[in-house]
């Protein structure tokens, strides 16, 4: 039963392999015509763009490196190559060619060739020109930096060279430091006042050859400098413990006649001067205090000048300072101080004094204005011919 069951789908699988082989007759008749037709389907037109050199062109070079040189229609020019363009090659110029050959897709142009096209060696010559150029502004520039430096640091060890031709072997930042300058009293003036025991010079005895040591004044006076390094711009001189208690705050030091024999540090500033009468100017003769409110403290300390007074004299060897002791440096050269008052109405100023202090009404007896022309004065130095 089964064997006929599998025998008789056998039979239908073969039959219906063999009709589908079999082409029917409308199947026939198609190939027929289609056999017989004369003409063939019609053939689209070619682009004309289709390998034209710029598509070549415009592809990545890795993907037109094996393209081949492109091709043209009839009658079409190919474009110049690049080797006529960046000064010829093998190729030469492609003008009235009609193919475009192999030596038309040169390599990339070098550095150079672009050179040629960017300005060529002239451009690089002139960077090059203007870069050397920076280089000597900057090297004439920092020249003439330090030379002003190097000038600035000489005129300020100017005068510590001067002192040396004086004796001096101290201070590497000459003149700054703290000084003792000895001098004598060598001229005393009392023409700004109609009594003349109001002004008075000490030590009160002015200078003489045969007794120098009578006048022999010693000012103590520190020079400082307002910048670090030091310089001739930054100095200033203010006073510290003095005999006549001339106290006053740092004034500018001034460099004069630099190089000259005549080389000196000056000052001059105003200030009130009391002085204590040495005699009685009141009526019932008691101790008075005067104040000149403007004294003219002036001074130049020389760099260049000898001491010559202090040389021929032996009192130079010490000081009459407060406590009686030289404790400072002695200034190595010549110095010239003075202390001067004008005339004029309410010169001087005098007052009872007790303990030092004010202690009634302004003394007017006695004390009339003088000329505001004439002149008090105190005269210190320690050489001779200095001003």
């Amino acid at each position: 039963m089964s064997s006929s069951l599998f025998r008789n789908h056998l039979t239908t699988i073969v039959e219906g392999r063999t009709n589908t082989s079999r082409p029917n007759s409308e199947t026939q008749e198609s190939l027929q015509n289609h056999d017989a037709s004369p003409t063939p389907p019609p053939i689209p037109p070619r682009s004309t763009y289709r390998g034209h050199p710029s598509r070549i062109l415009n592809r990545p070079r890795q993907k037109r490196a094996n393209y081949g040189p492109p091709t043209l229609e009839p009658n079409e020019k190919a474009p110049p190559s690049y080797r006529s363009i960046f000064g010829g090659g093998a190729g030469g110029s492609t003008k009235g060619s009609s193919r475009a050959s192999n030596s038309d897709f040169a390599p990339e142009p070098t550095f150079l060739e672009r050179q040629k096209l960017r300005g060529g060696w002239k451009r690089i010559a002139l960077l090059l020109l203007v870069l050397v150029l920076l280089i000597i502004g900057l090297a004439v520039g920092l020249g003439v930096g330090l030379s002003q430096r190097r000038t600035s640091t000489a005129g300020t060890s100017t005068a510590g060279k001067s002192a040396h031709s004086v004796g001096s072997k101290e201070n590497q930042v000459f003149p700054v430091g703290t000084w003792s300058i000895p001098t004598y009293l060598t001229n005393t003036t009392t023409g700004c006042t109609s009594n003349s025991l109001t002004w008075n010079c000490a030590p009160y005895n002015d200078y003489t050859p045969s007794s120098p040591q009578a006048s022999f004044t010693t000012f103590d006076w520190a020079i400082n400098s307002t910048s670090s390094p030091p310089s001739n711009d930054s100095l200033t001189v203010s006073s510290t413990s003095n005999p006549f208690y001339l106290t006053f705050k740092p004034s500018k030091l001034t460099l004069m006649d630099a190089g000259t024999p005549s080389e000196r540090f000056a000052f001059n500033f105003s200030l009130p001067r009391s002085v204590i009468p040495r005699g009685s100017i009141s009526a019932d003769g008691a101790t008075t205090l005067c104040y000149f409110n403007d004294t003219v403290i002036s001074g130049s300390l020389y760099t260049r000048k000898a001491a010559d007074l202090l040389a021929s004299s032996s009192s130079s060897s010490s000081s009459l300072g407060i406590s009686g002791q030289q404790t400072q440096k002695q200034w190595p050269a010549a110095a010239y101080i003075t202390q001067s008052a004008d005339g004029g109405s309410g010169v001087p100023d005098c007052y009872p004094a007790s303990n030092g202090m004010v202690s009634g009404p302004r003394i007017t007896q006695g004390l009339q204005p003088v000329s505001e022309s004439r002149q008090c004065m105190c005269v210190y130095e320690n050489a001779g011919g200095l001003t």
